[in-house]
C-alpha cells in the first residue's frame, strides 16, 4: 500500500511540473541569428584623448552586423556628422563585424560639454552615437600604460613626409592624372616595444 501511494504521489508531482517546464520553454527568448547580409551598421564611440596643442581627439569605430557583407555608405544623409561639417574623415567602406579605433576627430580645447554625433543609415535603419569629452571616457590611444608601447608611425613619400600615428592616421596631398597609375610610397617605423599581454 505504501509503495502504491508513493507511486501515485510521484506521478502527480510529475504532472504538475511538466506544464511549468513547457511554459518556461515557450517564454524563452532565443538569441538573434547571425546574418550574412542585410543588417545595419552602427557607429561606436571609443573615447577621447588630449593632444599636445590642447585640442582633443574623439575616437570612433563601428559595428557592421553582417558576417559577410561589406557596406559602402558615401558621406551624406546615410553617413554624416552633426553639428557642423558632415564629413569628418569617417570611413565610407565598412568591413563586416566590429572595427575599433578606426579614426579620430579633433575638437577644440574649449569643446566643453558639447556633443558631436555620427549617424549611419544602412538597410533602412539609422543609428546615431554621440562623441563627447566626459572624464570617464578619456583613453590612452597613443601610449600603452603597462608596456610603454606606442602605435607605428606612418608617412607618405618616405621618412621626410608628414607623420601620422594612431586613430588620426596620416594625411598627404598627392597629384594624380586621370587614367594613369599613381605610385604611393609608404614609410613606417615602430618603437619595437612589445604590447603587454595578460599572464595566466
Amino acid at each position: 500500500m505504501l509503495r502504491t501511494l508513493c507511486a501515485v504521489s510521484g506521478i502527480l508531482t510529475l504532472v504538475m511540473i511538466l506544464p511549468r517546464v513547457a511554459g518556461a520553454q515557450d517564454t524563452r527568448t532565443d538569441a538573434p541569428l547571425p546574418h550574412a547580409i542585410g543588417q545595419s551598421v552602427s557607429a561606436s564611440f571609443e573615447g577621447w584623448y588630449p593632444n599636445p596643442d590642447g585640442t582633443r581627439s574623439l575616437v570612433f569605430g563601428y559595428f557592421n552586423r553582417n558576417y559577410e557583407e561589406d557596406l559602402d555608405l558615401p558621406v551624406g544623409e546615410d553617413n554624416m556628422f552633426e553639428p557642423g561639417p558632415a564629413d569628418r574623415g569617417q570611413p565610407t567602406h565598412f568591413f563586416p563585424r566590429r572595427q575599433t579605433g578606426v579614426f579620430a576627430v579633433v575638437v577644440p580645447a574649449d569643446f566643453g560639454d558639447q556633443r558631436l554625433t555620427w549617424s549611419l543609415t544602412a538597410h533602412g535603419e539609422t543609428i546615431e552615437i554621440p562623441g563627447h569629452l566626459e572624464p570617464g571616457w578619456e583613453i590612452t590611444a597613443l601610449h600603452e600604460v603597462t608596456s610603454g608601447n606606442t602605435p607605428p608611425m606612418l608617412r607618405f613619400g618616405g621618412p621626410d613626409g608628414g607623420p601620422g600615428q594612431g586613430p588620426l592616421g596620416v594625411r598627404s596631398d598627392l597629384t594624380a592624372a586621370v587614367s594613369a597609375p599613381t605610385p604611393i610610397t609608404v614609410w613606417a617605423s615602430d618603437d619595437g616595444v612589445r604590447k603587454a599581454r595578460a599572464t595566466a
